[in-house]
């Protein structure tokens, strides 16, 4: 399915972002979107050993992500550069009476690995588990080639970038760019897990319409492996998502990808 056809106009940016608004819309009940997400990563971190360091790019204010890395890892790192996405995480983080409730999609993240239905205790065993893992929340650029401000090497074994680069980057050449600074904290071998919006120019936030990049799958297979990504294991589902045709877009991709061992 293409685009939606509705027409409007980018009428905010970064600066504008309100955590809390996006969050509110997006966040607090499971959505056919947010199934379809949840699902793509408890299949991609099957992938992943259980010594597993993961770098998260690009986590905004959301949680989800960690969901289903939580019992198949050992180490989580998000990175953001809205500070505001940042303590929304630590919020949650610290049981803050004020913080965004996860409770409705840890089930369904829970529902998706056979618990049918969790139980609270579920629920929050997975909280402190994602809780527990999630050890550093830290500012980043991934405008910037060293996106942490500072030389780190290829430390990670996994770096996922949900719903990130694709909508910070204003054009294709920009979005290769951003991306091969967000691998290159990546080590040879390492995964690459990636979602991101299909042919999108905008999506809503609250009463906010934020930017995106038009992208689709050929982009992807290009960009990756020029970054020194094992064609073979590039790896892409794209999913019609029926309930967003008025949020700029119907379609989003799911990438995992392996990075070789001759990268730089």
């Amino acid at each position: 399915m293409s685009q939606s056809h509705v027409t409007v106009n980018v009428n905010a940016d970064w600066n504008t972002f309100n955590p809390r608004e996006y969050l509110h819309m997006w966040y607090t009940h499971p959505t056919e979107e947010i199934t379809a997400t949840l699902d793509f990563l408890r299949e991609a971190y099957l992938q992943v050993a259980p010594d597993a360091r993961v770098l998260d790019v690009c986590c905004g204010p959301t949680v989800y992500q960690y969901m289903a890395a939580a019992p198949r890892v050992a180490e989580i790192h998000g990175a953001d550069f809205l500070e505001h996405n940042l303590d929304e995480i630590r919020q949650w983080c610290t049981s803050a009476p004020n913080g965004h409730t996860w409770d409705y999609i840890l089930a369904e993240a829970l529902r998706l690995e056979g618990l049918n239905p969790p139980t609270q205790a579920d629920i929050d065993g997975r909280a402190a588990m994602v809780r527990q893992k999630l050890t550093r929340l830290d500012w980043c650029d991934v405008r910037q080639p060293h996106i942490f401000n500072e030389p780190t090497g290829r430390v990670y074994d996994v770096v996922s970038n949900c719903y990130g680069t694709d909508v910070v980057a204003s054009t294709v050449e920009e979005w290769d760019e951003y991306l091969g600074n967000c691998c290159s904290v990546l080590k040879p071998g390492g995964l690459l897990i990636m979602t991101l919006i299909k042919e999108a120019q905008w999506w809503p936030s609250g009463d906010l319409i934020m930017p995106a990049l038009a992208l689709n799958e050929t982009h992807v297979v290009d960009t990756l492996t020029k970054l020194g990504f094992i064609p073979d294991s590039i790896t892409i589902v794209t999913h019609t998502v029926e309930d967003a045709s008025d949020a700029g877009y119907s379609d989003i991709i799911f990438v995992t990808a392996t990075l070789g061992a001759a990268v730089a």
